[in-house]
């Protein structure tokens, strides 16, 4: 995820709220910004999506930005886009 951060403006953090929202990594350029949940088993997919769409409308609530995009990154198994619009990325897909 580090690859991120070379982008000129680029910051990486982590999101953790007093309600037990957690969401893994959050990237931001500029005013735009992307949820990131790294689960190694493809069995907790629906678990990083459920935890990336609730950050997305408690933002959004709040008069945020939507995400430029929310994916889960997994440790195996098929790149792909869910219906709700969460991307699926197998980790040995990312690269610099």
């Amino acid at each position: 995820m580090l690859v991120y951060t070379e982008v000129p403006g680029a910051k990486l953090s982590h999101y953790h709220d007093a309600n037990g929202l957690e969401v893994d990594v959050i990237v931001e350029i500029g005013t735009q910004w992307a949820g990131i949940e790294i689960k190694m088993g493809a069995h907790r997919v629906e678990e990083g999506a459920v935890a990336l769409k609730r950050l997305q409308a408690k933002l959004v609530s709040k008069g945020g930005t939507e995400p430029a995009f929310l994916c889960v990154v997994t440790g195996g198994g098929p790149l792909h886009t869910r219906s709700d619009g969460v991307h699926v990325i197998p980790v040995d897909c990312l690269g610099p």
